[in-house]
């Protein structure tokens, strides 16, 4: 069954994080994607709301792309904004063409071992706000490096 505008808002809590998920509407011609729904006719479409990196290795940097759209009326995206330093957003603020298709690159550098749970908040028509989130958990570097292999010196040639 899909989602739509009837069904209630979940609840995300992440650490000292919490926030209101935005109901999802479902468009006929939308495919599997989804788009936010707060009772009246919504006018930002999103590719995905959330995106898990799973596990990633310390000090080694990723990214994603999110990808939104203005539904009906054209789109201005003013600021993507992200939580906290260790994510950066890359976007072209301005003003976009109804149904034209716009990427918003999230980088997270994996400095910090551990869980992490990151908002990205979009400004976009006059002041709409949509919060987007980047998720995984970032595996410790081992504190020494792994041992010599003795047995390489006797490989014959």
């Amino acid at each position: 069954m899909p989602l739509n505008c009837n069904n209630l808002a979940p609840r995300l809590k992440t650490g000292l994080y919490e926030e209101t998920i935005p109901r999802f509407c479902s468009l006929p011609d939308a495919g599997s994607y989804h788009h936010f729904c707060s009772g009246k006719k919504e006018s930002l479409w999103l590719n995905e709301t959330s995106h898990d990196f799973g596990k990633i290795a310390q000090g080694k940097p990723v990214y994603t792309f999110f990808e939104l759209k203005g539904l009906g009326d054209s789109l201005k995206l003013e600021m993507v904004q992200a939580g906290c330093g260790c994510t950066t957003p890359e976007f072209k603020a301005g003003a976009y063409a109804p149904g034209e298709t716009v990427k918003i690159k999230v980088g997270f550098n994996a400095a910090a071992a551990g869980r992490f749970d990151k908002p990205i908040t979009i400004t976009y028509n006059g002041g709409q706000q949509k919060v987007i989130m980047i998720t995984g958990t970032v595996e410790a570097t081992p504190a020494t490096p792994a041992p010599a292999n003795g047995a390489v010196g006797k490989i014959k040639q």
